[in-house]
C-alpha cells in the first residue's frame, strides 16, 4: 500500500504526464498543413507539440490565424530551453528517487532530499506553463480565449471522471 507521500507523487507525475501529452498534441494540431491536407514536414515539427496541450490548449480547435500561429510558435521557442531544462532537471530528480527507493536499506534522509528536489522542480513547471499559457492566451481573441477556456474545463472534467473510473476499479490505491 503506498503511503500519503507516494499517493501524492503518484499523482503529481500523472498531472505532468498528461500535461506533457496535451501539449504535444496541441502543437502538432498548430502546425501549417501541406498541399494534401496534411501537416507540412511533421515528423520535424511534432517534437513541439509537447507545449500546447500541456497548457490545456487545443489549437487546432480555436482557428488561430497564420500571424496567430506564428505569434504561439514565438512564444514556444522563447521558452524552450528553459521548459527542456525543467524537463531534465524533473527526470533526474525522478531517476535518483527510484534509485534510493529500490536501494536494499532506506535511506530517509536522502529519499528526502530527492522528493524535495523533485517537488521544487515541479513547482518550477507549473509556474512555467502558467506563464506560457498566459502569454499564448494573450494573443488569442476573446471568443478563442472563451472557447479555449471551456475545453480546458471539458478536459479537467474528462481527467476527473477517469481517476473516478480507477478509483472505483482499485479503491485504497489513489
Amino acid at each position: 500500500m503506498l503511503n500519503t507521500f507516494s499517493k501524492k507523487a503518484v499523482v503529481a507525475a500523472t498531472a505532468l504526464f498528461v500535461l506533457a501529452a496535451g501539449v504535444g498534441t496541441a502543437i502538432v494540431q498548430a502546425q501549417p498543413r501541406g498541399p494534401e491536407g496534411g501537416r507540412a514536414g511533421a515528423h520535424w515539427q511534432a517534437p513541439r507539440a509537447a507545449g500546447l496541450a500541456r497548457l490545456g490548449l487545443a489549437i487546432r480547435a480555436l482557428d488561430l490565424t497564420d500571424e496567430q500561429r506564428t505569434q504561439v510558435r514565438t512564444i514556444l521557442e522563447q521558452h524552450r530551453d528553459e521548459t527542456r531544462a525543467i524537463a531534465e532537471k524533473a527526470r533526474a530528480a525522478r531517476e535518483q528517487m527510484r534509485a534510493i527507493e529500490g536501494a536494499a536499506t532506506l535511506n530517509q534522509e536522502a529519499l528526502q532530499v530527492a522528493a524535495a528536489s523533485l517537488a521544487e522542480t515541479q513547482v518550477a513547471g507549473a509556474v512555467l506553463r502558467a506563464k506560457i499559457r498566459s502569454e499564448v492566451l494573450a494573443v488569442l481573441t476573446p471568443e478563442q480565449r472563451q472557447k479555449a477556456e471551456q475545453m480546458r474545463a471539458q478536459a479537467q472534467e474528462r481527467q476527473r471522471q477517469r481517476m473516478e473510473r480507477l478509483k472505483a476499479r482499485r479503491p485504497g490505491v489513489i
